[in-house]
């Protein structure tokens, strides 16, 4: 549901990401050396959160948040191998690069995917493929 609600967001807000792709670009960096899964997880929701942040729409960013908190702790759990950390920032690149070119239909389809994937990788690992 998450991934559904970020990619309304986004997208509502997509004529106005222009200004805040450097910013997005700075996070992923940061979050690719981050130390520890917190720190990779915090910079995960910041960069998640500056993207979404484009949608001036306080009920969508409340109901964000709330299902943020919600799996925090999974989305922990997932920034804890380092090579996970990586795909993620590979997957937040090509999200950057369509935005960029204004291919808002495959940016939204790479953000989907970046939270699929953690979701089959956690399930997998909790035995639940």
């Amino acid at each position: 549901m998450l991934a559904q609600l970020e990619c309304l967001a986004a997208e509502s807000g997509a004529d106005f990401v222009g200004p805040i792709l450097p910013a997005l670009k700075a996070i992923n960096e940061r979050m690719r050396r981050a130390k520890t899964a917190g720190a990779a997880h915090r910079l995960d929701v910041e960069w998640h959160e500056t993207l979404t942040g484009v949608a001036r729409n306080a009920r969508l960013q409340s109901m964000m948040k709330n299902l943020r908190l919600e799996i925090s702790r999974f989305e922990r759990a997932y920034m804890s191998e380092a090579d996970l950390i990586d795909g993620s920032a590979r997957q937040h690149d090509q999200i950057v690069k369509s935005l960029s070119s204004r291919r808002i239909d495959e940016a939204m389809s790479g953000l989907r995917e970046n939270y699929l994937l953690s979701m089959r990788v956690l399930l997998r690992a909790m035995g639940e493929s």
